[in-house]
């Protein structure tokens, strides 16, 4: 199968994990190419060496109809013997409601917990409840419960219960804290007694990816390194790697690497142009041509480095009011959108393409438009927030648009 890396979106609908206290977000692909995770080989660090060694691979696999991510199965690269899976189920309205978590022992699947997600009637997530396997029964353990959400559509809160004496009992409270760009910059947990508990603080490269998150834990009266994440992107943001670190006082130690890769879905689009990175300049190839473009280097995507060749050097604009929006050329509208987004363009317009870009810098839409005048963009499963509408042609034209 056809491998290369991927920039993987973040969405409160796809499951979640609950990793030492925290929500760690199960990854998956919305870049509006049909593009998918593959498999992600999670090498071990040998301290000794200081060398990558003995890599696990987890492996993802899609419902052919639907193409929802059904199990993710993880096992050792040399012995191929199984390590764990989770499966995901999913309510009436295409949403995560659960995901249940096996570890492999003595030639069988044996559960260990699992995940009940519930949601608001908009689809964002209200509250996941973590219970483990007891030998014959599931037990509830703990539950993050009562998102809350800004008017972008930023989460902004949850609480942390656990389950004591047959009842839920609040124990701290999550807070998410945006900077002016509308990027998450920190996490700060708080007990219920007022103490800080630990937070997690987000920097971001010069394309608005992740660079790096780190989190601390409070003790004796001060930050302490708890983990840290540090992440590697190739030239068209797609990322390449996650090196995961524990904290030792001042310094960080290696633990894992996680190298992603994807596959590209061919059956959902056989005839459409996708988007290279060749030499410094974003070219649109064909299906049949991708996959000799990606083996000489070509990455998948816009180039983030632009030559003088490249419509991210044309002159570009970017409207920012979030009323209907107008110019000499173009109209788009409703703006804050609950649905379906319309864009009307003059007859004599230039523009060839556009592309719907989530604030965290992933295209999530990418289409010709072939000098329209008039374009729908449906909402489909996107979720609310900030996106930036991007019209190319002899110019560019960016604006801001809120879906509520």
């Amino acid at each position: 199968m056809l491998k290369y890396y991927i920039t993987i979106m973040k969405k409160l609908k796809v499951f979640l994990m609950i990793l030492s206290g925290f929500t760690g977000m199960v990854e998956a692909v919305d870049s509006g190419l049909n593009l998918r995770i593959d498999s992600i080989y999670i090498y071990n660090w040998n301290d000794i060496d200081s060398l990558w060694v003995n890599p696990d691979v987890s492996k993802y696999y899609y419902d052919i109809q639907t193409q929802k991510l059904l199990e993710i199965m993880t096992e050792n690269v040399s012995s191929r013997i199984p390590i764990s899976k989770q499966v995901i189920e999913y309510d009436e309205n295409g949403l995560a409601s659960g995901t249940i978590s096996y570890a492999w022992n003595q030639n069988e699947w044996i559960p260990s917990s699992r995940n009940l997600n519930m949601y608001y009637p908009d689809g964002k997530l209200y509250s996941v409840v973590i219970q483990g396997w007891n030998g014959s029964g599931w037990i509830n353990l703990r539950k993050q419960d009562n998102y809350q959400y800004d008017n972008n559509g930023n989460l902004i809160q949850w609480t942390a219960q656990r389950w004591i004496d047959e009842t839920w009992k609040t124990v701290a409270t999550d807070h998410w804290i945006y900077n002016e760009e509308n990027q998450l910059i920190r996490r700060l947990n708080i007990l219920t007694s007022g103490a800080e508990n630990y937070q997690i603080i987000y920097n971001y490269n010069e394309f608005g990816n992740y660079s790096e998150m780190y989190a601390q834990s409070w003790f004796k009266n001060e930050w302490t390194n708890w983990w840290k994440q540090i992440y590697d992107y190739d030239n068209c943001g797609n990322r390449v790697s996650m090196i995961r670190q524990n904290g030792n006082y001042e310094n960080w130690i290696n633990t894992k690497n996680s190298v992603y890769y994807l596959s590209y879905n061919y059956l959902a689009d056989n005839n459409k142009k996708i988007p290279v990175c060749h030499k410094g300049r974003t070219i649109y190839v064909s299906t049949h041509a991708l996959k000799a473009h990606l083996a000489h280097g070509d990455c998948l995507g816009n180039c983030l480095e632009h030559n003088n060749n490249h419509p991210g050097n044309l002159k570009s604009s970017v409207i920012n009011n979030t009323e209907n929006l107008n110019t000499n050329q173009i109209k788009i509208y409703p703006n804050p959108a609950y649905d379906n987004l319309n864009i009307k363009l003059e007859k004599e317009n230039t523009f060839t393409r556009i592309q719907l870009i989530h604030y965290t810098g992933i295209i999530v839409k990418d289409f010709e438009i072939n000098n329209s005048e008039e374009i729908v963009i449906p909402r489909e499963e996107l979720a609310s927030g900030i996106y930036l509408l991007r019209l190319i042609g002899t110019n560019i034209e960016t604006f801001k648009i809120i879906y509520k």
